[in-house]
């Protein structure tokens, strides 16, 4: 069974005591407040996530095209430079993996 979050109980406990006071003690009533009021909160966090998930997607293809533009700016670093220190020690295998696609493409 799935656990009630704090506020919502929180929430649910403040309509129960409003329907309580301003429905004298009828359980049909009290269960409608009740129920309208756990359906508003369950719209407000299912609108909350959308929200969270479109961010989530929106920062994933984010550090997607960072990663990309990286790629391409070591890349013309080593075209321009050749295998130099700077790309051996802050990105090990990345030189080794330029060296390999050259002579691949100096096979041809």
């Amino acid at each position: 069974m799935t656990e009630i979050p704090d506020d919502i109980m929180r929430a649910a406990d403040s309509v129960l005591e409003h329907a309580q006071m301003s429905a004298g003690w009828n359980p049909l009533v009290q269960r409608g407040l009740i129920a309208r009021a756990l359906m508003a909160e369950r719209a407000k966090w299912e609108a909350e996530l959308a929200t969270l998930r479109a961010e989530n997607e929106r920062l994933e293809d984010k550090a997607e095209g960072l990663d990309a533009d990286l790629q391409s700016a070591l890349e013309v670093i080593f075209n321009r430079c050749g295998p130099i220190d700077w790309l051996r020690m802050n990105y090990p295998g990345f030189n080794e993996k330029m060296i390999a696609r050259a002579a691949l493409k100096g096979g041809e």
